[in-house]
């Protein structure tokens, strides 16, 4: 699990890297700046509600770390990966290209493979996440 685990936060930062160096480096338009504003402004608020011994890159939850229920995660249980969404979209509405929209779909696409293997091992760990579950948001309020 290390390994895959490892592998894909590898690949998460791979393509952040590609996305960010495939074009201009900052928003040059308002609509980007709002966007890449709004995502960074969640991933604070996110860090923020987290106590620093649970935060983690990896999908496996910190020995000794709690979950998290407050702040944007009340309302959403991926705020980090929503962040990173907003920032993608910042980048690729700001200026699109191939390789930004490439980044994105593989990005998402590791995204998912994380979600998928932290929440298994979050029910595991936490026997309160089933119901947090239930009462919030995977990663985009009233979507999904």
């Amino acid at each position: 699990m290390k390994r895959l685990s490892f592998s894909l936060v590898a690949s998460q930062l791979l393509l952040l890297a590609m996305l960010i160096v495939s074009g201009p480096r900052l928003p040059q338009y308002s609509i980007g700046w709002i966007l890449w504003a709004s995502a960074a402004a969640l991933a604070l608020w996110a860090v923020a509600s987290v106590r620093l011994h649970s935060l983690s890159i990896f999908p496996e939850p910190v020995h000794g770390g709690q979950l998290c229920q407050n702040g944007p995660y009340r309302l959403v249980r991926h705020p980090m990966y929503l962040a990173l969404l907003i920032l993608c979209t910042a980048y690729c509405v700001d200026h699109l290209s191939v390789w930004r929209l490439l980044a994105t779909i593989l990005l998402i696409i590791v995204l998912l493979a994380k979600i998928s293997i932290e929440e298994a091992l979050l029910l595991g760990k936490y026997p309160e996440y089933e119901g947090y579950r239930k009462h919030t948001w995977r990663i985009v309020p009233y979507v999904w």
